[in-house]
């Protein structure tokens, strides 16, 4: 009685998030006064007879063994490299809330997406194994069309099995809603055309409240501009709007909603909540783009692809966009049109152009960085912070014209390498603290699940990392692989998003390790949907890496530039990560060697 009446008490006094331009994150996430919700809260604890740090607040019921459940909130981003101010060292950006979770959680600074495109990572690390298990290398399916993925149980699944209330919004799995226009009004496509359809409802999510489609706007076409181009608008742009103009921020709403009904109900919640951004283009406030001067943006110091680098190691073109459409005041149609290079290409593009692109991103990783806040706000003000995991990670990397490369569609360290930060704030030791232990997203679903002290399922792929959590020098894992294909000719535009499987040509398999990366692009057997390892290799790369920053203005512009897989000073080397890719990938297709 004395729970549900601080449950009660705290859904009455929160508000809704009212819409706005300020970039002050209580404004937008409360309209009630912060001395106010305090004193209410400390109030209603006092009458049931509680702290408002105690283990049971709102929203965690009192366990019925000796171990305690803990709420989840997972914070998924699109296209976002490490690219945060504290968590990485990334002095030139924005990223205050970020920043305050890396401060009070444990960040992962070596942490790997195990496919470097939207569909198949979301497919991996939602239902806990790798793309070799999921068989998922598209946007034409998901892990539920795996043989046995019907009854594979996906990582919110696994927390309303066990009687967690479990809600989503935005971009959690892939979503193919792509508008036709640049508002999201003009999204047609069917929910059942998602992956998996309808989000994965009724399996993954409870059906307390519905799980509408995701979406992301574009920037609106320019008065004059030719009509066509795959996001009709040009790269960037700064909207002056209310922020209900955008579906990141009405999905964070819509988290923020998710989080208080769930918490009001008394039991222990899983919340997931996605954010498109920074996914390309970057239609975002104005007042995130004027966070900063175009002027002073860096640009890439190795801006073309690197000589006696394998063509199958290319992609063309950002997204499928192979010419940058930018705003620009003094053409005819209000565009700069930029031909983005080809791999032969000896000369880069105009500085201007690479400052424009980057201040595009930047304002998007701010835009994210402002929705995070809002949720972060929120888990405060309802008391929830020391009995809440918070986990905030994207699903790949991205290059910003670093190799000659654009978004991600690679198996370079700029496109594999991910960001990741969670808090577990009853694990003291993690608090505020750093690790180099290699983490892959697969590991997501184990880790989270025993944080929040739910066993996780057999069968997965993934390795728990909570044991770095006692101990944060601990090394779990001391590698970390991904792999993508190629669908197309070498050194052309060949992603294989929206190809099937039996089309696949190459496929490249890479691993990191603290002193090195290895990637090798083998054949494919179209007819056993497998790597032909009878064949030769069409391509292989080595790059050393025990030199380089983790952190740092060198992060993503230093390393890998020079492919070292000929050099006799590195055959033992080379030879030992050989072994390490065969034993990881040399597998049944669905049977990956963690079985």
């Amino acid at each position: 009685m004395a729970e549900l009446l601080v449950s009660v008490v705290i859904a009455i006094t929160t508000a809704v998030p009212s819409p706005g331009t300020s970039t002050s994150h209580t404004n937008l996430a409360r309209n009630t006064n912060d001395l106010e919700r305090q004193e209410t809260v400390k109030w209603a604890h006092r009458q049931a007879g509680t702290v408002a740090t105690s283990a049971t607040p709102a929203g965690r019921r009192h366990p019925t063994t000796a171990a305690m459940q803990y709420n989840v909130v997972f914070m998924v981003m699109d296209d976002a490299r490490p690219d945060q101010e504290y968590a990485y060292s990334q002095p030139d950006i924005h990223t205050p809330n970020m920043d305050r979770l890396g401060r009070t959680g444990l960040v992962f600074r070596k942490a790997y997406s195990q496919f470097p495109v939207c569909g198949p990572s979301r497919s991996s690390f939602m239902s806990g194994r790798r793309p070799d298990t999921t068989r998922v290398f598209n946007f034409l399916t998901s892990f539920r069309d795996a043989p046995g993925g019907k009854e594979w149980v996906s990582l919110p699944q696994h927390f309303k099995e066990r009687g967690y209330t479990t809600l989503g919004s935005g971009k959690l799995y892939h979503t193919n809603c792509a508008p036709t226009g640049w508002s999201c009004d003009s999204c047609t496509v069917s929910r059942t055309e998602n992956q998996p359809p309808n989000q994965d409802e009724p399996f993954s999510w409870s059906q307390d409240k519905p799980y509408p489609t995701p979406c992301q706007e574009y920037c609106q076409p320019q008065p004059g501009a030719p009509a066509g181009g795959r996001y009709g608008g040009p790269a960037a742009c700064g909207d002056p709007g209310p922020f209900t103009r955008f579906n990141d921020y009405n999905s964070t709403v819509l988290a923020i909603e998710n989080l208080r009904y769930a918490a009001g109900k008394g039991t222990p919640f899983f919340i997931g909540m996605g954010v498109f951004k920074p996914h390309y283009p970057w239609h975002v406030p104005q007042e995130f783009v004027d966070m900063y001067d175009q002027d002073s943006m860096a640009v890439p110091t190795h801006p073309l692809f690197p000589p006696g680098t394998p063509s199958w190691a290319f992609d063309h073109g950002l997204d499928g966009v192979q010419t940058f459409e930018l705003l620009n005041t003094s053409a005819a149609d209000g565009l700069a049109h930029i031909p983005v290079p080809s791999i032969g290409s000896t000369a880069p593009m105009p500085t201007w152009v690479y400052k424009a692109m980057r201040r595009g991103y930047f304002s998007a990783m701010s835009w994210s960085d402002h929705l995070v806040g809002m949720m972060l706000d929120e888990i405060d003000a309802l008391g929830l912070t020391n009995t809440t995991l918070v986990v905030l990670t994207a699903d790949h990397g991205y290059h910003l014209g670093e190799l000659g490369l654009w978004a991600k569609q690679s198996l370079f360290e700029d496109a594999t390498h991910v960001p990741l930060t969670i808090r577990a704030p009853w694990l003291q030791q993690s608090v505020g603290q750093f690790t180099s232990s290699f983490f892959e997203l697969v590991d997501l679903f184990p880790t989270i699940a025993e944080l929040a002290g739910v066993s996780a399922p057999i069968g997965l792929d993934g390795k728990s990392q909570a044991a770095v959590f006692q101990a944060p020098n601990r090394v779990v894992k001391q590698q970390a692989f991904s792999q993508y294909p190629r669908c197309g000719e070498p050194g052309g535009p060949a992603t294989c998003s929206s190809r099937n499987a039996t089309e696949i040509e190459v496929m490249g398999i890479t691993v990191r390790t603290e002193a090195a990366r290895l990637t090798q692009w083998w054949p494919w057997d179209k007819h056993n949907l497998i790597i032909n390892w009878s064949a030769a290799t069409v391509g292989a790369e080595f790059y050393v890496h025990n030199t380089d920053p983790s952190t740092g203005s060198g992060m993503f512009d230093d390393w890998e530039t020079q492919n070292g897989i000929n050099e006799p000073q590195y055959k033992t080397d080379i030879e030992q990560l050989q072994q390490l890719l065969r034993a990881q990938f040399d597998h049944p297709m669905g049977n990956s060697p963690e079985h």
